[in-house]
């Protein structure tokens, strides 16, 4: 019977990842800010990024990462910061901040006229924690705010 309950609670905390729509409203999160996830084609669960229960187990460690990105030929940059900071033998924390800068384009008004240029840019910055319960089973909560500026005067944001 307990290895029922510990099944069913295990597989209710897995964290799930749908995406419905046929283009999000953040796409840039979308995009992998760890190299070695990246090399392994994103299958790198001891990522900090994407794994804060992870950090207990992997120890301290911080990267840096620049990455010249171009889905569908719009030319972007992104500048990473991670890391994780193993706090004892059963906590870590992590951090994360990534800036974007895209390509110029010009802005049009409502009379069609071309106005000043503009750079769209995106901003991620988060935090989590994860504690280890024991040597194989951890718990891991993240926080992350995301903000993108498509235009002039336009925003969107959520945490």
């Amino acid at each position: 019977m307990k290895k029922y309950i510990l099944s069913s609670l295990v597989a209710a905390l897995l964290p799930v990842a749908l995406f419905a729509q046929e283009s999000p409203a953040l796409p840039f999160l979308r995009i992998d800010r760890s190299a070695v996830t990246s090399a392994m084609g994103g299958a790198d669960a001891l990522s900090p990024l994407s794994n804060p229960a992870a950090v207990p187990f992997r120890g301290s460690d911080v990267a840096i990462s620049y990455q010249g990105w171009a889905p569908g030929g719009v030319k972007s940059t992104n500048l990473n910061l991670m890391g994780g900071i193993r706090a004892g033998k059963r906590i870590g924390i992590h951090f994360l901040g990534a800036y974007q800068q895209g390509q110029e384009y010009t802005q049009y008004s409502e009379m069609g006229a071309g106005t000043t240029p503009f750079d769209p840019s995106d901003l991620l910055v988060g935090a989590g924690i994860g504690f280890a319960f024991t040597d194989f089973l951890s718990f891991g909560l993240n926080v992350k705010f995301a903000q993108t500026t498509l235009a002039t005067n336009t925003k969107i944001s959520a945490v």
